[in-house]
């Protein structure tokens, strides 16, 4: 009989767009736009399941964190271009 560690599997799988549908519910309560949300939602989820965890769908938990100091896509319409999905081309400021 193996020995317990006393640690239990934390490990679950979720279908992305369970997942998608949750996290823009998150985004849109700390007060982003439908569009702001659902583009980074998308893009959380993407990373998710290219396996970048790190950048993926574990970032909604930074909301709670920062309170009133959430900014969501700020920036968004300042976008001339999109040259892929990893970057942009932006105006002078």
């Amino acid at each position: 009989m193996a020995a317990s560690t006393g640690i239990r599997e934390m490990s679950q799988t979720f279908r992305a767009n369970s997942v998608s549908q949750a996290a823009v519910s998150l985004f849109a309560a700390a007060g982003a736009a439908g569009y702001q949300a659902l583009a980074t939602v998308e893009s959380l989820v993407t990373s998710s399941l290219m396996g970048h965890d790190s950048h993926g769908v574990i970032r909604t938990t930074y909301i709670r964190s920062l309170g009133s100091a959430i900014s969501i896509n700020r920036y968004s319409n300042r976008i001339r271009q999109s040259t892929c999905p990893a970057s942009a081309v932006l105006p002078p400021v």
